[in-house]
């Protein structure tokens, strides 16, 4: 049970941030350690077993293994009512369904994310500070993109976040209607407004603890005022992150992809409006934790309009498909999501249409500046995995380009591709290209990257076709000295679980950028040209003193490809 009392905004879900993560490791949780308590024995002894799964993808070391279970699982899984842990570890009604019925897994992630409310008997508030937290967050975010348009990550973090009472809510619309006029009337300047406006509503929301010269937060002590207000600011810019992506889950919303702003999907408009129609906006006051367990665990505690059979009849119309009327509810509503993932696999095929013969080749590059420059995009490692698939598509000479990240009904991408399958895999017909993406750096690029590359790389060489080759291609703003190096040495050592020496070949994006360009400059239509320059960038690794010489020749390969 979590305590309201020193917290003073709104909190989304970081561990993990992509709603979707959680499946694996629920089902791990209860599959080997249903019926124990939840004690800090348990608690590492299932972290240990999570750390070295195919799915677990942040290999950061941690001494304190217990906390670290904890992050995973109290917050969005218990919180969400997915699992139970008191008394002992178990499957709840909705965790149950959410693992077996994947096609409804939107509408579970919409159900539980919707009951969530604050305060509740998983998060309490103290008894002299009862009115600061009164709402049902997920529930209310939905509304404001609803009525205010299409919302900026920036704009969640101001304004969302500090809506603690849904009482504030028109107050909160007017705000941020009005910081939309004041910024849209200047002519420079943009971004030093924005920010002192920012500043402003963090000094409001901790005037106490600025006051009394409390900077101490969570994560550490900070020295001064400003950089307790920066430290928070960045909190804000998490749990905005991951309130988006949350929210996203339930495919009730989805992102634009000019601006990023989040809005509500064009495919589930009348869902939503029935959304906010039915569903109570004022969190249940629950005399005990066992009354708010029965109504959180039970999927059919909250109704959507996608339990109405007429409108399910009526969707199937407008996807060009029918089912009887006599048919069974589960059966019209199975039908109803097999023919979305249809409309989704269109959607994709007329993206990819689109893309061929670099029409859109300024759009991606200015995606790619964008991502190196660190601007604020929402969910940025989906948005590479989403702009390298885009690129290598423009390129239009593979046979088949797989981007194994998913997306929605609006074609957007939705979430990054599973812990246990590389980003992405091209077919070139003569050879195999796998291509693995990161925005990390440094040490943490190394462990969360280093291993699983290699072991994606051996699997696809295991299942492909005797006789053809795989090679792997590792894109990231920048190659660590730890991951260049290991990749270096992997390239040169036989090691069978990958299928012998590895075929790897790290590349900063600029260059991949200017790979892209060059094929766009040269006429690029043969995949035997691409083939080409792999060998000759592996064995530039082969014929170079150490790693850095590597990298210079790849660099200069790049360049003078197709000239």
């Amino acid at each position: 049970m979590a305590s309201l009392a020193k917290t003073r905004s709104l909190f989304g879900f970081t561990s993990p941030r992509t709603l979707e993560k959680i499946i694996p490791e629920i089902e791990l949780l209860t599959r080997r350690f249903k019926g124990r308590p939840w004690t800090p024995d348990t608690q590492r002894k299932f972290f240990e077993e999570l750390v070295v799964s195919d799915f677990y993808e942040d290999s950061r070391p941690t001494q304190n293994l217990d906390f670290a279970a904890r992050d995973r699982i109290t917050r969005a899984p218990k919180a969400l009512g997915f699992v139970k842990l008191q008394s002992s570890i178990g499957l709840t009604t909705a965790g149950q369904l959410l693992l077996t019925d994947i096609e409804s897994r939107p509408d579970t992630f919409t159900r539980q994310l919707l009951k969530f409310q604050l305060p509740s008997p998983y998060h309490t508030a103290p008894k002299n500070d009862l009115g600061r937290f009164s709402i049902r967050p997920y529930l209310e975010l939905l509304r404001l993109v609803r009525d205010v348009g299409p919302l900026t990550k920036t704009e969640i973090e101001i304004f969302f976040l500090p809506l603690t009472n849904v009482v504030d809510y028109d107050k909160t619309v007017k705000d941020l209607l009005d910081f939309r006029r004041s910024r849209k009337k200047l002519k420079t300047g943009r971004k030093a407004f924005v920010q002192a406006y920012a500043d402003r509503v963090t000094q409001r929301i901790y005037q106490n603890e600025i006051s009394a010269g409390k900077f101490g937060t969570r994560q550490g002590r900070t020295e001064t005022a400003e950089e307790f207000i920066a430290k928070k600011q960045r909190n804000g810019t998490d749990y905005a992150d991951a309130f988006i992506r949350y929210l996203r889950a339930t495919q009730l919303v989805t992102v634009d992809p000019n601006t990023f702003h989040l809005v509500v999907s064009a495919q589930r408009q009348a869902e939503v409006d029935y959304i906010l129609t039915n569903v109570p906006r004022d969190p249940v006051t629950w005399q005990k934790a066992a009354d708010y367990e029965a109504y959180l665990f039970d999927p059919d505690s909250l109704r959507l309009l996608s339990d109405d059979k007429t409108y399910l009849l009526a969707r199937l119309q407008t996807l060009n498909a029918e089912a009887l009327p006599t048919a069974s509810l589960p059966a019209i509503r199975q039908l109803v999501r097999q023919e979305e993932q249809r409309h989704q696999a269109a959607q994709t095929a007329t993206v990819a249409q689109q893309l061929k013969h670099y029409q859109q080749y300024d759009e991606v590059d200015a995606l790619f500046e964008r991502l190196l420059a660190r601007a604020k995009v929402p969910d940025a490692p989906l948005w590479l995995e989403y702009n390298v698939w885009r690129a290598l598509t423009m390129m239009n000479y593979a046979v088949r380009i797989q981007g194994n990240y998913a997306v929605d009904l609006d074609g957007i991408p939705l979430h990054t591709a599973a812990g246990n399958q590389p980003d992405l895999t091209a077919d070139y017909g003569s050879f195999q290209l796998l291509v693995e993406v990161t925005l990390s750096g440094g040490q943490r690029q190394f462990e969360m990257e280093g291993e699983s590359v290699a072991r994606h790389l051996g699997k696809a060489r295991a299942a492909a076709p005797a006789g053809v080759p795989v090679y792997c291609l590792f894109l990231a703003p920048t190659i660590s000295a730890a991951t260049l190096g290991y990749f270096y040495s992997l390239n040169k050592i036989h090691v069978a679980a990958h299928g012998g020496k590895t075929t790897i070949v790290p590349m900063p994006l600029a260059y991949f950028r200017q790979l892209v360009a060059r094929g766009r400059q040269a006429g690029f239509n043969q995949p035997a040209q691409l083939h080409h320059l792999l060998n000759k960038l592996l064995a530039a690794g082969d014929q170079a003193v150490d790693e850095n010489g590597w990298l210079k020749a790849i660099e200069q390969q790049v360049a003078s490809w197709l000239a």
